[in-house]
């Protein structure tokens, strides 16, 4: 029997590798002459870099500065003439930030991390954008990589959402020549525009410590700062992803838009992983109906669905209204007395889960 073993990650709990890891143990523990290939996944969010190591990427480790010009070690991911960055690395989100933190907050270092890459003359470049701590669109990113952002003085803006406001010219002439080699691509599982009430500030800055009036000084700057940059991408859906990371990458870098869960399928290359087998398990923390649409869980079923593959799906708590034809559920709570207990000893749990999984195979 041929099994593959693809989760995402339980979110406050384990990352996609480690739940992979469980799962394959239990397996394992009840049939032991089973070929179990581990093969853990992501939809580019966080964990985006340990998933591409598990799977057989190099990581690269380079100097950089975090949300707020602090200097910071980051790292990115390579194979062969590929390059996977993780903005989160160096624009990561921030559970206790404040308003002030939500606008001063920067992707300048996701920039950093872009030249650093460039360095490897690399022929693509896929930026995830999951997990930011601000609501810059990307300016920050496109100063780092050699635009200038001025003010009405021919100064360069500061730094931050809350700065977008004073921009009243962009001159991209000194952008990093190199980036016109490389196919650039942004990937995301969110559809939010860069404005509006489902826009990158109405939706995602409260999450980023921003209160009322932070959400509508970044809304007005992100207004201002697409309205000298470029208009056309504003309604486009996706845009507003990762505090307008993604609007950033798109008009000022000329990146195309992908999905998330399919590109991860695409660098790992799990269709090949999933010839031959029997069965796949996959997994996360909450499933619920959004899981099936855009994410990883729903990607890896609908695909092992259309190559003839029966899937069960390990998760912590499942809230679906309607199951797919041929998934079978089951959560973690068969074993755990509570929520607290299950995400603390998650560990024990999923091992339980697979040898609960093998026994019935």
């Amino acid at each position: 029997m041929k099994i593959l073993v693809s989760p995402d990650s339980f979110k406050g709990s384990l990352m996609a590798p480690e739940v992979a890891g469980w799962l394959t143990q239990g397996l394992l523990r009840a049939l032991p002459d089973a070929t179990v290939i581990a093969h853990p996944l992501t939809d580019g969010g966080e964990g985006t870099l340990d998933v591409l190591s598990a799977t057989g990427w190099t990581l690269h480790s380079c100097a950089v500065v975090d949300s707020f010009g602090r200097p910071l070690q980051a790292r990115f991911a390579g194979n062969g003439a590929r390059i996977v960055i993780e903005s989160a690395e160096a624009f990561g989100f921030l559970p206790d930030a404040k308003p002030e933190d939500a606008l001063s907050a920067s992707s300048y270092g996701v920039g950093l991390l872009i030249q650093s890459a460039l360095d490897l003359s690399p022929q693509s470049i896929t930026l995830t954008v999951g997990g930011t701590s601000g609501s810059d669109g990307g300016a920050g990113m496109l100063q780092a990589l050699g635009a200038k952002l001025l003010d009405d003085t021919g100064a360069e803006i500061g730094p931050g959402g809350g700065q977008l406001h004073r921009l009243e010219h962009i001159d991209m002439s000194g952008l990093d020549s190199r980036l016109s080699d490389v196919a650039l691509r942004v990937v995301t599982d969110v559809t939010n525009p860069l404005l509006g009430d489902q826009g990158a500030a109405s939706i995602f800055a409260p999450q980023k410590g921003a209160d009322s009036q932070a959400v509508n000084v970044l809304e007005q700057g992100l207004s201002h700062f697409a309205a000298v940059l470029d208009p056309a991408w504003v309604t486009h859906p996706g845009s507003g992803a990762g505090g307008g990371l993604a609007y950033g990458a798109l008009a000022g870098l000329g990146a195309s838009l992908g999905s998330g869960a399919t590109e991860m399928i695409t660098l790992t290359q799990w269709d090949g992983a999933l010839e031959g087998c029997d069965l796949v398990i996959t997994g996360e923390g909450s499933f619920d109906d959004q899981s099936l649409v855009g994410k990883i869980t729903g990607t890896v079923i609908q695909r092992a669905h259309t190559a003839g593959v029966p899937v069960v799906v390990v998760c912590g708590v499942s809230a679906l209204s309607a199951l797919p034809a041929g998934v079978e559920v089951i959560e973690l709570s068969a074993w755990a007395p509570d929520q607290a207990t299950s995400l603390a000893q998650a560990g024990s749990f999923l091992e339980m889960a697979a040898h609960h999984i093998a026994q019935g195979l």
